[in-house]
């Protein structure tokens, strides 16, 4: 995780500098820490949160994106009007985005060096480092207030851990019978997380918006009610995560997503714009509140390490794809409401094969 940070910091400084080389490098050495970041969090949040927190703690998780994006979209309030291509071209107020990362980056390491100064108690554990893990554990539980009690908790937990997967090799992950499985479910939830198009959407609003003819709202201030609605959305997950089971959430999230893209997409069709918004709001909370809040954490559970740094880069790289396909689908024949009805189907489908295919992990049922 340090060393993520320090990558990142090094990204965040670069992309500062005048100059599109500077800035491109930079954001691509800032993208590569933050695809670390988001791999290493909920292996984590697993291996060290009291198993009944894990659920909130991957809700909190599900929020710091919804954050991110509510601190960007608030941040460009202070850039020139989108007509303006002039003025967007020739101001340094972009600098706030791409310098704001070096001060999370030092409050992330000041928190790392003189508070999390050990690996996650679990991963302690199956390593065979009962006394650092015990100290660990009177950080973190509640009831650990002296070094016996502590104790007491760490072996219950290490009767209760799998041999550690940090050690498994990449042929092992995907070919052995124990653990090909996991990996390949992983890789599958994840592609379903992806395809609900919630990054996607997220960073196409003003496009979205600026295509929807007769709608009340100008595109920026749609973008801007979106934000903030989805950070409410994200909160409310903190709620959804530890209630519902992981399997409930992901099988009955891609359904509902899916329900609700169809719905936005015939709304638009019908040029209801305004209510096709409220469809759009509706989606974002259920995408938030169910898949969001616990795909990480399912991923994490059932998957070893190295397959979780392809179930990463998978995540990242339909991210990327379905950024840039989803304004040129939208401009084809099928349109606007057309790309709607696709994704809507596939997330229908998605659900189903959830529904049928996945199993609930331990965490899952005791975290509830």
């Amino acid at each position: 995780m340090q060393l993520a940070i320090l990558i990142g910091a090094v990204g965040a400084t670069l992309a500062c500098f005048y100059g599109f080389g500077f800035l491109m490098t930079g954001r691509l050495i800032y993208g590569f820490s933050v695809g670390l970041i988001a791999i290493a969090m909920p292996r984590s949040m697993e291996e060290t949160v009291p198993e009944h927190l894990v659920g909130v703690f991957g809700g909190l998780y599900c929020l710091s994106f919804a954050t991110a994006v509510l601190t960007a979209y608030s941040l460009a309030a202070i850039l020139p009007p989108d007509t303006d291509t002039q003025a967007l071209v020739e101001t340094k107020k972009t600098l706030w985005f791409f310098g704001m990362p070096l001060i999370v980056y030092t409050i992330m390491l000041i928190i790392q060096v003189f508070y999390l100064t050990n690996e996650p108690i679990k991963f302690l554990l199956t390593h065979g480092k009962t006394d650092l893990a015990t100290t660990e554990v009177m950080k973190f539980y509640k009831y650990a207030t002296d070094r016996d009690k502590a104790a007491e908790i760490a072996n219950i937990l290490n009767r209760s851990c799998q041999k550690s997967t940090s050690s498994i090799t990449i042929s092992e992950a995907f070919c052995s019978r124990k653990y090909r499985n996991g990996s390949y479910v992983a890789l599958m939830v994840m592609a379903i997380h992806e395809l609900n198009c919630g990054n996607a959407v997220m960073l196409q609003t003003n496009a979205i918006f600026a295509q929807m003819k007769g709608f009340t709202l100008t595109p920026r201030q749609g973008t801007m009610l979106i934000g903030y609605w989805n950070f409410f959305s994200a909160a409310c997950s903190l709620f959804t995560g530890k209630r519902f089971t992981r399997r409930f959430l992901i099988a009955g999230g891609h359904t509902l997503i899916g329900v609700m893209l169809l719905l936005f997409g015939l709304l638009n069709q019908l040029d209801k714009p305004d209510w096709a918004f409220f469809a759009l709001l509706s989606y974002l909370f259920v995408m938030q509140t169910t898949d969001n809040a616990v795909t990480w954490l399912y991923c994490s559970e059932i998957a070893a390490d190295v397959s979780l740094g392809f179930v990463g880069v998978v995540g990242y790289l339909m991210t990327f794809g379905l950024t840039y396909a989803i304004g040129p689908m939208e401009a084809s024949f099928i349109g606007l409401a057309g790309t709607f009805y696709l994704f809507g189907a596939e997330q229908l489908l998605a659900g189903l094969w959830a529904y049928f295919y996945l199993k609930e992990t331990s965490n899952g049922l005791t975290d509830k």
